[in-house]
């Protein structure tokens, strides 16, 4: 997969990476940026752009009153600035930029070309350098936000990331970024492996609507129950542990912060969980599933 985004990079098409939130999408065009180009800091963020000058370019308004519209008083966007440097450019979320705006992407795909109509001759076209190009990330649950034209898409290579399918693959993820968050937050917490199979284990159910040994459950509506937010999880009970609980990462911990991640704002959600807390956590055997199994009514 990363072969083949690599490959597409070095055409003429951008590159989309869609998928769920919370598979790491944008941590891989970030390292992809840093690799390629050695800068990954020339960022689009889709949800902040509302006009072109946050997409293209803007003026220096001092400059733009004294000497008038000029090289010197442009003031480039990450989008530009990566078209004159010849370096790759992030788009972050770019479903949520509105259509009209994504459209002014078109000739910069294919043409790869900017018209800056307030400067004469030369100065008012800017041609990519060698190098340039466009990686962009989407949530799939973000599709129809502001849907896509045919003409960019057809200007993009997509690329699926998809949630972790192991479930071992996935604690292992876990373990190791939540250990180096709590690092990061300077605190000593030991990890139960087994408390945080538990909660990846109901992240992975809930997430793919089926058990592990393959039986239907529901999906929750509202939340999104990605490896990421595992992490977040088991690190806010990390933090709980080492302030108000000994130290030591409990079951208990760890279910007051899934209560908190996994019921949002679909007040069905509730139920659901309360389903799959019933018919799917209660059988389980196992100390730690059994503590899970006790602290159900915290879903109430």
């Amino acid at each position: 997969m990363v072969v083949r985004i690599i490959i597409s990079l070095c055409t003429s098409r951008g590159c989309l990476l869609v998928g769920e939130p919370g598979t790491a999408k944008s941590w891989l065009s970030e390292l992809l940026a840093a690799a390629i180009s050695g800068n990954s800091t020339l960022t689009l963020q889709g949800g902040a752009i509302s006009q072109v000058s946050q997409l293209l370019y803007s003026w220096n308004e001092a400059l733009l009153r004294t000497e008038g519209p000029s090289r010197k008083a442009l003031v480039p966007t990450p989008l530009l600035r990566g078209m004159m440097e010849g370096q790759l450019v992030r788009f972050e979320e770019i479903a949520r930029c509105p259509q009209a705006l994504q459209d002014a992407m078109l000739s910069v795909l294919s043409d790869r070309v900017v018209v800056i109509p307030e400067l004469p001759g030369e100065d008012g076209v800017i041609l990519a350098r060698e190098g340039f190009n466009l990686v962009a990330t989407s949530n799939s649950v973000d599709e129809g936000v502001h849907s896509m034209s045919a003409a960019l898409k057809r200007r993009m290579d997509f690329e699926e990331i998809r949630p972790i399918r192991h479930l071992n693959d996935e604690i292992d993820v876990v373990l190791r970024e939540v250990a180096r968050a709590n690092r990061r937050a300077g605190i000593d917490v030991a990890l139960e492996q087994s408390v945080v199979e538990v909660l990846v284990t109901i992240f992975h159910e809930l997430r793919n609507g089926q058990t592990l040994d393959g039986r239907s459950t529901d999906r929750l509506a509202g939340a999104a129950l990605s490896t990421a937010e595992a992490v977040s999880v088991a690190h806010a009970a990390s933090l709980n542990a080492w302030y108000y609980g000994g130290g030591a990462m409990t079951v208990e911990h760890m279910m007051h912060h899934v209560i908190g991640s996994a019921l949002k704002d679909q007040p069905e959600d509730r139920r659901r969980l309360k389903h799959y807390f019933d018919t799917t956590v209660a059988p389980r055997k196992g100390e730690h599933w059994q503590q899970a199994w006790a602290l159900r009514s915290l879903i109430h």
